[in-house]
């Protein structure tokens, strides 16, 4: 065993003593390429021991040399290489510093003056400073100065406070100056600079001052931003060029008087009427006449507006002033009272609700558009908006009270959008359609009113036709066929009150005269009524005291009540043959009345058909003593009764105006 033993050690012994000779005697082979990273070189072994390397040694660059030259806009490049192995080195090339020209001339603005670079970085600057002015020339560049400025140190920001010497027809206001924010226009800022004719306001702007833009005669317009909060009082006074005008809802207060003398101004857009956003009582800055003030000026019109059933106050407000647009708050009591020239409102969503009288005797109103935040309409809220033809009651009207509409004579069109049950002819809701033709409850129905030229307003309804108003400027009134070219009567109330028309022509398209039609039209002096009119309706003529001569239709057959009453410079009237009746105070009050025809088919003679006709002496009658001795002679009638009377066979009549028969 032991014999065993040694031999198996002695086995070991040669085995290892042979691989230690056969390694003694291994050399490695090496590449005579470099390997290479970015600090060494070095030969690595190609034989079985390619973990053996050869020669390492860190890289000894020779000189640099540039691939890309560096140019002011992009980097360049530049290489060396290893002198033993030619391994690359590669680096950026910075740009090339660029010098900046600058011009010698001053570049400015009105805070500030530098240079401005020539070069391609037009962007460069140098040398910016604020100017130094004195005299209003700034001493270092020669920048006039434009606008003058002063530091408000309660807002931390500059108002604009004056005019300077460089300032042309056109102002643009920046909205910094000296890094700080223009928030304001000072106290008659603009006063008399007559010679500018627009303003550019920033919206950084937040109060306009009193007077500020008082006297700029040739403003026509001015946009006044989102963020103004303040109009001092007499802010746009006696800016007579000024067409129109909007305020944006951002105001909070509004100075008296602030478009005073503004005499061309037409339409006006504002976020409230009166002095403040949160006013909670009429008083008198509540009313339309507040933002015009109370001393009269060419181109005003005196209107004394009820605040209160108690209180008034007269304004100034500009004649041709016909459009308001308002946006937002309460319409208090009689906001607009007797805005006689206002042709059009529109109320916005913004208005909450329409207070008692708020348009009251608003006489030229022909259009008004209530938007859905209004929940009321108060009472005689539109009394005696006589030339009213259109309404649109918002969604969300809930009440109107019982005389909003009252007097409303030609209010023929409601577009209907609340839950109130409005019905054509009926008094409730306010009587507002009392005198309807139509009431719309859709969005997509369209106007029957039409404007005809000439300033006549037609409309057609259930195939009849109707002229219900004259805008026109002239003086006589030609109602014949080329007025739509169908048959169409006088409405009601059609030009009543009309002030322009002194001759009136009813040609034979007309087929009847309305109740009122004519009423109060106290310049017209003659009336020629076709034969085909038949009838002539109540109070038709009433009140047109300049008419001197009519001439009546031979196919009417009745006089209406009070058809003629006080017209007091009619001298002579022929009523045709087929009348049977004339109604209670047809001529009553007429003055000059001297001589009048009457028909032999006369049966009646209403109360106080001639009541008051003192001048009333002569009478010709187509009958016969008889048939005069069975005529009703109602009470009041006592001056044709005592007059003499002319029988056919006797005498013809003899003054003009009167036909023979």
């Amino acid at each position: 065993m032991k014999k065993r033993l040694i031999f198996a050690i002695f086995t070991v012994i040669c085995c290892l003593t042979l691989c230690l000779c056969a390694c003694s005697l291994h050399t490695h082979k090496f590449s005579e390429m470099w390997t290479s990273d970015d600090t060494y070189h070095w030969h690595a072994a190609i034989c079985k021991h390619d973990a053996e390397i050869s020669g390492k040694s860190k890289h000894a660059y020779g000189e640099w040399e540039t691939v890309t030259a560096p140019t002011e806009d992009s980097y360049g490049q530049k290489k060396r290489a290893c002198v033993e192995c030619g391994y690359l080195d590669t680096e950026r090339i910075d740009k090339i510093l660029h010098e900046h020209i600058f011009s010698e001339d001053w570049s400015v603005n009105e805070s500030y003056h530098w240079h401005s670079a020539e070069c391609v970085h037009a962007e460069e600057i140098a040398d910016k400073d604020a100017h130094n002015f004195v005299d209003g020339v700034c001493g270092d560049c020669g920048y006039i100065q434009e606008l003058i400025y002063a530091f408000n140190e309660e807002t931390d920001s500059y108002y604009v406070s004056g005019v300077g010497k460089g300032a042309g027809e056109e102002i643009t206001i920046p909205s910094f100056y000296l890094d700080k924010p223009v928030s304001g226009i000072a106290n008659g800022a603009f006063r008399d600079s007559a010679f500018i004719t627009y303003v550019n306001l920033p919206t950084s702007i937040k109060e306009i001052g009193d007077n500020a833009f008082e006297g700029l005669v040739y403003l026509e317009n001015i946009k006044l931003p989102d963020s103004l909060k303040r109009i001092g009082a007499y802010a746009f006074y006696h800016c007579r060029a000024l067409v129109s005008a909007v305020i944006p809802n951002s105001v909070e207060r509004i100075g008296e008087g602030i478009f005073r003398a503004c005499s061309e101004l037409k339409e006006l857009t504002i976020p409230f009427v009166g002095r403040s956003v949160n006013a909670g009582v009429a008083s008198e800055s509540s009313v339309l006449g507040y933002l015009f003030g109370k001393n009269m000026y060419a181109g005003g019109v005196a209107v004394e507006q009820n605040y209160s059933a108690s209180g008034s106050v007269v304004y100034y407000i500009p004649e041709k002033l016909s459009k308001v647009t308002l946006t937002g708050g309460k319409i208090f009591y009689g906001a607009f009272s007797r805005c006689f020239s206002l042709k059009e409102v529109v109320i916005g969503n913004g208005v909450t609700e329409i207070g008692n009288m708020a348009f009251v005797d608003c006489i030229s109103l022909a259009k008004v558009a209530i938007g859905s935040g209004v929940t009321r309409i108060g009472n005689f809220a539109f009394n005696f908006c006589s030339n009213l033809m259109s309404v649109t009651v918002g969604a969300n009207v809930r009440e109107i009270e019982p005389s909003a509409f009252d007097n409303c004579y030609k209010l023929v069109e409601i577009y209907n959008f609340s839950a109130l049950e409005i019905v054509k002819g009926s008094d409730d809701n306010g009587k507002i359609a009392v005198n309807a033709l139509d009431v719309y409850v859709s969005e997509n129905a369209k106007s029957k009113i039409r404007n005809i030229d000439g300033g006549y307003t037609f409309y057609t309804s259930d195939d009849r036709s109707y002229i219900i108003g004259y805008v026109g400027t002239g003086d006589k009134l030609e109602l014949n066929d080329k007025l739509g070219g169908v048959k169409y009567e006088v409405y009601k109330y059609a030009f009543y009150k009309n002030l322009t028309v002194k001759d009136v022509d009813i040609g034979g398209f007309v087929t009847a005269i309305g109740d009122r039609a004519f009423f109060g039209a106290e310049n017209i002096e003659t009336v020629n009524i076709d034969d085909a009119v038949e009838n002539i309706g109540s109070w038709a003529f009433a009140y047109c005291v300049s008419l001197k001569k009519v001439t009546l239709p031979k196919n009417v057959v009745e006089i209406g009540d009070g058809a003629f009453s006080s017209c007091r410079e009619l001298k002579s009237v022929a009523v045709p043959e087929g009348v049977a009746v004339i109604g209670d105070s047809a001529f009553w009050n007429c003055r000059a009345l001297a001589e009048i025809t009457l028909p032999k088919s006369l049966t009646s003679v209403e109360k106080d058909a001639f009541g008051e006709c003192a001048s009333l002496l002569k009478v010709y009658y187509a009958g016969d003593a008889d048939a005069w001795a069975d005529v009703d002679f109602r009470d009041g009638n006592e001056n044709i009764i005592s007059a003499t009377v002319y029988f056919t066979s006797e005498e013809s009549p003899t003054l003009e105006g009167i036909s023979a028969l």
